[in-house]
């Protein structure tokens, strides 16, 4: 379930972003920023939890009857997928900051600042926060083009492993 949380939030976070292009009104344009940052912050306590459970729950069988290369591809896929999904968030708290803003988590919780006000740095890291984020969009469909790959072409059990299933139907 937290791999397709993962996928809402930032679904709603480059909605939200996008959006704003779309409205002049200021109050609009704050709300949807606001919306943008806590979807980004909740991705990456997203990325912290599913560290966490595949750490714990050791889930590699997925890849276990895959050849070297592609058992490799997908670590490598997987590895560049959770960077991009902490750098990112990381990267826009951080330009929040460096723009002289507080980040707050749902607009109620005050976060640290991670940098000093700095429109040097805010330039540079809106750079590389968007540069990133559209990285990750890619990264993000090859890995749903190499999911229905392993469906349609392979036909293993890759794509399935993903999808939620009713409690019922779950491997005890």
């Amino acid at each position: 379930m937290l791999h397709w949380l993962t996928l809402l939030l930032i679904v709603l976070g480059v909605a939200s972003v996008l959006s704003r292009e779309l409205s002049d009104d200021k109050a609009i344009r704050t709300v949807l920023l606001a919306a943008h940052r806590t979807a980004g912050l909740l991705v990456l306590w997203t990325v912290v939890l599913r560290l966490l459970s595949r750490w714990v729950l050791a889930s590699d069988a997925v890849n276990a009857g895959l050849p070297r290369h592609l058992h490799l591809a997908s670590r490598f896929g997987h590895a560049a997928l959770y960077l991009g999904l902490t750098a990112i968030p990381l990267l826009g708290w951080a330009l929040s900051n460096a723009r002289g803003q507080h980040v707050m988590l749902f607009e109620i919780f005050p976060l640290p600042n991670l940098v000093d006000r700095d429109r040097d740095l805010a330039e540079s890291l809106e750079g590389w926060h968007e540069n990133l984020a559209w990285g990750l969009m890619t990264l993000a469909s090859v890995h749903a083009l190499a999911a229905l790959w392993h469906h349609h072409i392979r036909k293993d059990h890759v794509l399935r492993s993903m999808l939620p299933r009713p409690k019922a139907s779950r491997p005890q």
